[in-house]
Formats: C-alpha cells, sequence, structure tokens
C-alpha cells in the first residue's frame, strides 16, 4: 500500500474495510512529516449565501502549502490540495496562482512534466491521484451568523462516505485537515447522510493525531505465546529500555518496538518472538520475507527471539539480544555475527543439561522416505474395479503400509492412485478402494481418519516419529502425521530439555517435523498429541 504512516489507512481500513487490510507501522512513534494531523480555523466563516467558500481556511491553507514548497526538505516531495467543494476548489486554486508569482522559485513543483505535479482537486475529481502530501481544506461551517447548516456538499448525497474513504487515502507521507469546525460540532442527530456521519468520525480521528496503537497486552493476553512476548518485553525494561508492546494498528503488529536514546521520537529496533503476533501471520513466506522487507522499508530495524533458544540457551539468546538492542538504540550497526558465541549453559542441579546447540538425534528419531514407487499398474488403467481390483489393489496398499506404515488414509490412497495414474477418486474407485483394505493391516482412528500401520505392529507400543528425508516427496503435511508421532516427538522433546512451556513445547516439535511454526488451523493435532503423553 501506499501508506509510509499507518494512521494515513488505519481510518479507512476500521469504516471501510473492516479491518481486512494489513497494514504496517511505522518506526517513527511521534513526527509532523508522516501520518494525520489536524488544523482548527476556529475563526474561519463559510458564506454559505453568496461564494460558498471559507476564505479564511483557504488561505490558512495555501500559507501552509507554500512553506512546505519553500522548504528545502521537501524539494522531492510531491503535494496535493482536495477540497470538499468546487467552489472552494476555485478559491485555492486562484489563491495559489497568486502565490506562484510572489514565489517563482516554486514553480519547478506546477510543472506539466513533474513526476508528480501540485493539484488542486475536488472529492469528486480526485479519484485515482496520490501524493506524497495531501492538504484538506473542509469549507463548510458557521455562517457570518454562527449557523451552522450541516449541509457538506457532495458528503450529504448517496454514497458520500465512498467519495470521503477515496479522498483521505490519497497521501504516501501525511494528510493535513483544515477544518472551521471539530468533530463535536457535526450533530448527527440533525442528518441522516452516511457520508456526514463519516466525516464527523474522520474529524474525531485526524484531532486525535498520529496515533499507530501500542498497548500493554493483546488481546490473547493470558496465552503462552503472548505470555513469552510480555517476558521478553519486560526483560528488555528491566535493563533499562524503554519499550511497547504491539506497536500497530492492524494484524502486522511489531510485537516489541524498544525506542531510540538518539531520537526518541523513533523506535530503534523491533523484537520479533514466535508468540501469538508472529503464528498470526498467513504463511512462512509472508512472514518472514514479506513483512520484515516491507516494515525494513518503513524504517525499522528488527531482530528476533525464538522461544525455543529463550527456554533452551536462555544465558545465550539474551545477552545476543541485549547486544542488538543495545547497539540498536545508541545508533550503532549491529554486532557482528562472529561477536556471539554460545556456549553451553550448566545444568540445574536436579535437571539435565541445557544446552541448546547439541543437536543429537533422539533415539527415537528415523527418516520418513516414502516407499519404492510402482507404475507397472498404470499399464492396465482397466482393472480398477471390483472383480480385480480388492486382489491387486489390496497387495499393493500392503505393500506401500508395510513400507511407509504407519500412514494416515488419505496419504495412502494418494500413494495408490498415483501408481494406477489417477489423480483422484470418484465415488467409484473409492468404493474400489474401501473394498481393497487388508484385513491384516492394524487400524488406528484420529480425527475421524484411519491410520493404517504395518503388519504385526502394536501401535500402543510405538515409540519412534519420523523427520522428512530428502525430496518434497519425503515432507508429509501435518494432517498426514499420525498424533503417536507427534507425541513421540514431544516426548523426545522432553527428554531432552526437560520441563519447558507447552507452547514451546509445540514450536520445536513442529520444527522436527519440518515446519517453522505451529499454524492455528493444526494446534489441533497438537494438543490431541500432548494429551497422550
Amino acid at each position: 500500500y501506499r501508506s509510509r504512516h499507518e494512521s494515513l489507512i488505519a481510518f479507512s481500513n476500521r469504516n471501510y474495510y473492516h479491518d481486512s487490510l494489513q497494514t504496517f507501522p511505522s518506526a517513527l512513534r511521534e513526527t509532523t512529516r508522516f501520518g494525520v494531523s489536524f488544523v482548527h480555523v476556529a475563526d474561519g466563516v463559510y458564506d454559505r449565501s453568496k461564494t460558498r467558500t471559507n476564505p479564511l481556511e483557504a488561505e490558512r491553507l495555501v500559507a501552509a502549502v507554500v512553506a512546505r514548497l519553500l522548504d528545502p526538505a521537501m524539494t522531492k516531495k510531491s503535494t496535493g490540495v482536495v477540497t470538499f467543494s468546487e467552489a472552494q476548489q476555485t478559491l485555492i486554486e486562484d489563491m495559489m496562482d497568486d502565490a506562484r508569482r510572489q514565489h517563482p522559485e516554486i514553480e519547478p513543483f506546477f510543472a506539466a512534466d513533474a513526476p508528480e505535479p501540485f493539484f488542486v482537486k475536488n472529492l469528486e475529481s480526485v479519484q485515482g491521484d496520490e501524493r506524497d502530501a495531501i492538504f484538506f481544506s473542509i469549507c463548510y461551517g458557521r455562517d457570518k451568523d454562527g449557523n451552522f447548516a450541516m449541509n457538506f456538499g457532495p458528503l450529504n448525497r448517496p454514497g458520500g462516505e465512498r467519495r470521503l474513504n477515496v479522498a483521505v487515502t490519497r497521501a504516501k507521507e501525511q494528510v493535513v485537515v483544515f477544518s472551521s469546525v471539530v468533530s463535536t460540532q457535526i450533530d448527527t442527530g440533525r442528518t441522516q447522510a452516511m457520508g456526514a456521519m463519516h466525516l464527523r468520525s474522520f474529524l474525531e480521528y485526524a484531532e486525535r493525531g498520529n496515533l499507530q496503537g501500542t498497548s500493554a497486552a493483546t488481546a490473547s493476553a493470558g496465552t503462552e505465546g503472548s505470555l513469552f512476548e510480555d517476558e521478553v518485553a519486560e526483560f528488555l525494561r528491566c535493563h533499562g529500555y524503554e519499550v511497547d508492546r504491539d506497536v500497530g494498528c492492524s494484524g502486522c503488529r511489531v510485537a516489541i518496538a524498544v525506542r531510540s536514546k538518539i531520537d526518541p521520537a523513533k523506535y530503534a529496533i523491533g523484537v520479533d518472538c514466535d508468540g501469538e503476533l508472529y503464528e498470526a501471520t498467513a504463511s512462512a513466506r509472508d512472514r518472514d520475507k514479506l513483512r520484515a522487507m516491507v516494515l525494513e522499508g518503513l524504517g525499522w530495524r528488527l531482530v528476533r527471539a525464538w522461544s525455543a533458544a529463550w527456554w533452551f540457551d536462555r544465558e545465550a539468546t539474551q545477552r545476543k539480544l541485549l547486544d542488538d538492542v543495545d547497539a540498536a538504540v545508541n545508533g550503532l550497526p549491529p554486532p557482528s555475527a562472529g561477536a556471539h558465541r554460545f556456549e553451553p549453559v550448566a545444568a540445574p542441579a536436579a535437571g539435565p543439561a541445557m544446552a541448546f546447540q547439541v543437536q543429537k538425534p533422539s533415539e527415537w528419531e528415523k527418516v520418513y522416505e516414502p516407499g519404492e514407487f510402482v507404475d507397472g499398474y498404470s499399464k492396465s488403467p482397466s482393472n480398477f474395479n471390483l472383480q480385480f481390483g480388492p486382489q491387486i489393489i489390496g497387495e499393493q496398499m500392503r505393500r506401500i503400509v508395510n513400507a511407509e506404515g504407519p500412514i494416515v488414509e488419505s496419504l495412502l490412497r494418494a500413494r495408490v492412485l498415483k501408481e494406477w495414474g489417477f489423480s483422484r477418486a470418484g465415488s467409484m474407485k473409492a468404493e474400489v478402494l474401501e473394498r481393497s483394505v487388508p484385513k491384516t493391516l492394524p487400524v488406528t482412528l484420529q480425527f475421524e481418519e484411519r491410520v493404517f500401520w504395518p503388519e504385526g505392529a502394536i501401535p500402543a507400543e510405538y515409540r519412534f516419529y519420523r523427520v522428512p528425508g530428502k525430496g518434497e516427496a519425503a515432507m508429509r503435511a501435518i494432517d498426514e502425521i499420525p498424533v503417536e508421532e507427534l507425541r513421540n516427538a514431544m516426548a523426545a522433546v522432553l527428554e531432552q530439555f526437560g520441563a519447558v512451556p507447552r507452547d514451546s513445547l509445540y514450536v520445536e516439535t513442529a520444527r522436527r517435523f519440518g515446519f517453522p511454526r505451529v499454524a492455528p488451523s493444526a494446534r489441533k493435532r497438537y494438543d490431541e498429541a500432548y494429551a497422550r503423553l
């Protein structure tokens, strides 16, 4: 999205898109150059009976625009003005023409070949335009007799709220609202126009200024993920750093933001934790690549704190985090990668050693490899029927299960169909598969799906879990892994590291099967495995 500051889109995200947009916070805490600001022209008068303009409001706005265009720091920045009426647009255009004659040095901003020339438009003509800064002139207000007619031009017409949405999302860096009225002066009891009601909400939002949103706790406070984030934040506070939690307005928040000592208006560094906010991101690619790329583009410097490392090698992990944060808040480059040596941590008197860097495979760990692919079946697809299927396919299933078992039914069926050259099973093929299942295979049930075991196996005594082998075919989806394997992997983690928080146990278990996180949709499987420990 075009916005360089989250406050520029937060109003529309909440009021028009039901918070469905994934927006990103800026690393700027307090700034006058980014975000939304409000200028109250308290003595502005709307000439309702004659010109339908607000001259004083226009003058104040033009003065601010000219000052921006004269600022050497704004040479490469673009600017636009949006008015709420055509009459006010014409007045401001005339005033800007006078300003150009008085200040010819601002003429380059008006050149037709400028990348983004200066413009003055109204609500109904601004569609599709965007500029670094947009200045609004509300125009409407009390007349010379002190009366406020509650007439807002195009906003009073059907669809006026949509025009407002288009207008308030034109800025990439800054919105400055000039208004002769404040939000509380708009009496929604005197109008049924949705546009007018939304204008009141927008003015109230602008009056509050740049509110990206920070909190001391999230809506998921009390869960293990948020507790880990809380602990990291409190750890940094105890070491003298000023910390804000959950910076941002939408789901893409920064869990822990540390303020700069050099420039308190900025955040020096953000700490990403694999807690609630981390797991809420849709995919590993979104979380680890796109999200980091966007945040760094908005001025963030990021460091990660992994819950598993925090619990299993606490001393070294905390030391590295402090090094990273201390360098950032003091304006120094990140410590070199070689500056951190992960040393073994002495084990507690009554517990196992917790040297996290020692990754010995558990004696319960095996490598999962798909069985040998047999392609002869595809030469006689007509044999896939109820007459020959139970014998041919039954033997095929025995071979696959004895090689790959335990195997869930959906994966077994996929293996069988692939060898026959079929991509999916219709109702007739499904019946053939069902009648072909050998009765010699032990069967268990998980989440209403059967799990088939090698002949002679005793599922209750199974103690292994299988990590991915080589190749894409050796990477099973989480719903293709028997719960018994998840349970056994959890037991191996506990045996290696001792008691750990449940959330960290799930994360470390997921990583053993090749998953970078515990997806919310898969959590019930980890819960079931945990219940079987």
